[in-house]
């Protein structure tokens, strides 16, 4: 914590003493972890999770290696010792509560590499929630847990031929529609438990660099909230949706745009296959093209309606920063911001017809690696070269 609470102040005042406190602090503390770890009596105790967290909160405000390693390094220690511990240890009291904080580093880490992890297994997904429902926060972090399988799903067929991406897509498009349900039910607990109105708009004030003196401000509003615990949580739900809504229109595109030649197109059981009413089969759906190759009708499935219009959600998350910027604990309102921020970037970066929106959330997280958070600099892909899509 005095790493921590040096490096804030440091930041704040431009004080490069402080800054150089927080990296001895920092480094005595690492040190001190690394005996306790060692230390069979010790090293299982919620203390040494705590720690574990705190100095990967350093790692992310300071990166004194000046590279993402670091912190990525504390995050995957920090999930060893938590499996190590065992789900039935995290059940109830801080250690439930310590549990959860590596649980969303963790999901965001698999979700960024395209490696699930052991949290996204049946026993973490449930243990941990016996004694207590599982809020709203932790079915978002549940649906990031989700997508990082679809990622890697994703990964695997990309070499694969037109039928088994068809069989993978279908599970992926079933899995896409869950998280959307969850998704429904998590703001309807938000309108339930939070006063209303949630949020509101009021006239940005907050310069941003891609402001344009002719085209005007690219978000002319911004949104205000109750607190900031409302703003946190619903700028996550409008970014979860956001990764779900745009997952589920790349897999009807997908779909859709499959060929299949004729002499593969069916599974092994046609025609009998068709007798069956579980839709377990491909076949039933597949359309002969003029050019002699077979499509996958798409014309039954569930239609996107509203989830078409991710814009809505972009501008949802871009009109809140304003408000974390002006968060009387500064560290608090840069650590909300950042995570739904960048997971709308890096979803939408090289959407065209995007391009003032995009330029506006790279002038904001810059704003935001400026203000502690520093791992935006290694984490996102701000600073890469802007390619074509």
């Amino acid at each position: 914590m005095s790493a921590i609470a040096a490096s804030i102040l440091g930041r704040q005042h431009d004080d490069r003493d402080f800054v150089n406190e927080s990296l001895r602090f920092y480094t005595s503390g690492l040190r001190e972890l690394q005996k306790s770890l060692w230390n069979p009596d010790v090293m299982y105790n919620d203390e040494i999770i705590a720690v574990c967290l705190c100095l990967g909160l350093y790692e992310a405000m300071e990166c004194p290696g000046d590279a993402q390693q670091g912190y990525y390094n504390h995050c995957k220690a920090c999930m060893r010792l938590v499996e190590a511990r065992g789900a039935d240890r995290h059940m109830s009291g801080v250690a439930h509560e310590l549990f959860l904080g590596i649980r969303a580093q963790g999901a965001l880490l698999s979700m960024a590499n395209h490696v699930p992890s052991f949290l996204s297994s049946h026993l973490w997904m449930t243990t941990p929630w016996k004694l207590r429902p599982k809020r709203a926060m932790d079915r978002l972090v549940d649906c990031l847990c989700e997508a990082s399988s679809i990622f890697r799903e994703n990964d695997r067929i990309q070499h694969l031929g037109p039928v088994e991406k068809l069989e993978s897509w279908l599970e992926s498009l079933a899995k896409c529609w869950k998280m959307d349900a969850v998704l429904q039910n998590v703001y309807k607990e938000y309108e339930k438990d939070f006063a209303q109105p949630m949020y509101w708009s009021v006239l940005s004030k907050e310069p941003n660099s891609a402001d344009d003196p002719v085209r005007g401000k690219v978000f002319p509003v911004a949104y205000r909230f109750c607190s900031m615990t409302v703003a946190r949580s619903l700028m996550m739900y409008w970014a979860v949706s956001l990764l779900t809504w745009n997952g589920l229109s790349l897999l009807y595109m997908g779909i859709a745009s499959l060929e299949f030649d004729a002499s593969d197109a069916y599974c092994s059981n046609f025609p009998d296959c068709e007798a069956f009413q579980d839709n377990m089969c491909h076949c039933r759906y597949l359309r002969l093209q003029p050019s002699g190759s077979y499509s996958y009708d798409i014309s039954h499935f569930t239609s996107l309606g509203h989830r078409i219009n991710f814009k809505s959600l972009i501008d949802d998350v871009c009109q809140s920063i304003e408000y974390c910027l002006e968060s009387e604990i500064a560290v608090w309102g840069t650590w909300s911001a950042g995570t739904p921020l960048t997971l709308v970037y890096e979803t939408v970066k090289y959407y065209p017809g995007l391009e003032r929106e995009v330029q506006w959330m790279e002038a904001a997280l810059r704003k935001l690696q400026g203000r502690g958070l520093r791992i935006l600099k290694y984490t996102t892909t701000l600073n890469q070269p802007r390619v074509d899509s």
